[in-house]
C-alpha cells in the first residue's frame, strides 16, 4: 500500500529545496527584521530624529540654541590672499550650473567668527553670483534664501567645505553644492 500524498507533501514537493531551506530558517529571518526593524536604531545606527521639547518655552528656547550653537562646523570655508574682485557659478554635483526655481536664493560671504554678513548677491537664472571688492582675510561663503526679508537655509544642500581665490585682480569660483540631509537638527536654526 503506497502512503497517502496529503497536500502539504506536493507543496515541499513542488517548491524545492530553495523554498524547503527558507522555511526551515524562519526564526532566523524573523530575528534579523526584529533586530533591524527595532534593536539598530535604539543602539544610534538609525535615523537620528529630534525629540520635540516638553519643557517651557525659555527652556526649548534655551535647548534649541544650544543645538545651534554645536551643530555645525562654522569655519572659514574661503581664503582670500589679496584685495579682489569676486564673482563665480553656483554648481551642482555633476559640473553644471546650478539650476533652482527658488526665488531669493542668494550667496552670503561673512566673518567666520562674529557670522556678520559683509556681501552678498543674488544668484542669476545662471547660476552666477558677484559680491565685488573683497579685502585679504578668511571668510564664510554660504547659500541661503532671503525671501521677504527673511534669510534662512537652503534646506537639502550642504555649503561648501574649501575655496580659495587665486594672486590675481579677479577670483572666480566655482561653488559647488552638494545634497545632504533634510533631518539634520540644525536645519531649523539660522544660517551661519
Amino acid at each position: 500500500m503506497k502512503p497517502a500524498v496529503t497536500q502539504k507533501t506536493m507543496f515541499a514537493i513542488a517548491a524545492g529545496p530553495r523554498l524547503r531551506c527558507f522555511l526551515g530558517w524562519q526564526p532566523f529571518w524573523l530575528l534579523t527584521i526584529i533586530c533591524c526593524q527595532f534593536v539598530l536604531p535604539i543602539l544610534g545606527f538609525g535615523q537620528v530624529v529630534e525629540v520635540p521639547c516638553k519643557g517651557s518655552v525659555s527652556e526649548c528656547a534655551h535647548r534649541h540654541e544650544e543645538v545651534c550653537k554645536k551643530g555645525e562646523n562654522t569655519a572659514a570655508n574661503l581664503i582670500v590672499p589679496k584685495k579682489t574682485k569676486v564673482w563665480g557659478l553656483l554648481i551642482d554635483p555633476s559640473g553644471v550650473p546650478f539650476e533652482h526655481t527658488r526665488n531669493g536664493l542668494t550667496i552670503q560671504l561673512g566673518d567666520p567668527k562674529t557670522s556678520q554678513v559683509i556681501a552678498s548677491s543674488q544668484v542669476s537664472e545662471m547660476g552666477t553670483f558677484e559680491l565685488g571688492e573683497v579685502v585679504p582675510g578668511k571668510y564664510r561663503l554660504i547659500a541661503v534664501l532671503i525671501v521677504d526679508g527673511k534669510t534662512t537655509r537652503f534646506h537639502g544642500w550642504a555649503q561648501p567645505n574649501s575655496l580659495a581665490c587665486g594672486d590675481s585682480d579677479e577670483c572666480t569660483l566655482a561653488m559647488l553644492l552638494r545634497p545632504s540631509g533634510t533631518d539634520n537638527p540644525i536645519d531649523f536654526c539660522p544660517p551661519k
